[in-house]
């Protein structure tokens, strides 16, 4: 993967060889970021279709720059509990498990009960697909809210928000409080 000092190399490669898919780091966004003064990112970026992100987060600003200002179609995801990955689809509301691959739990995180749809808990996992070393019913320290809804676009595995770390909460007249909507 390119390091930070390379953006002006990074970019000039994707404009010259018409790169269609980047994966994008937080310290490469904040390079390209820096060389907007010098070059027009998004004539630079426009061969591209899309881009993956993941990582430290992106954070609401910088992911509306990559996306709004210089028209990348970027999709973010995530752990899905350390059994693999939760990715974002087109309409970029939530993060897609792979039900097929890890049964995901919500569960409360002082009583470790299940909560219900779209209701805040922890995400608790199980592998699927892993017969040497699966992890069962691991608790993921995720702080999520899950729904079966089906997607817009008619996926219908799960999808998720991860809203925080578990030990980002604290206890106010015994129920579980955190800070939500970073970046």
């Amino acid at each position: 993967s390119p390091w930070p000092i390379q953006g002006e190399h990074v970019l000039r490669t994707i404009e010259r060889y018409q790169i269609a898919f980047v994966h994008l780091f937080l310290p490469m966004v904040l390079e390209f970021e820096k060389l907007e003064e010098r070059y027009d990112i998004k004539a630079m970026l426009s061969s591209l279709k899309g881009a993956a992100f993941a990582g430290m987060p992106l954070g609401k600003i910088l992911t509306e720059k990559v996306r709004d200002q210089w028209g990348v179609d970027l999709y973010t995801y995530t752990s899905a509990g350390d059994t693999g990955t939760a990715w974002e689809a087109q309409e970029h509301d939530g993060y897609h498990l792979w039900e097929d691959t890890v049964l995901a739990e919500t569960l409360d995180t002082i009583t470790g009960t299940p909560v219900g749809d779209r209701e805040i808990g922890e995400l608790v996992a199980t592998d699927l697909d892993n017969l040497a070393a699966p992890y069962i019913r691991f608790r993921s320290g995720d702080i999520v809210r899950v729904t079966r809804e089906p997607a817009l676009s008619g996926r219908t595995h799960a999808r998720m928000w991860v809203l925080g770390r578990s030990g980002e909460e604290m206890l106010v007249t015994g129920k579980p409080v955190m800070q939500i909507g970073r970046g």
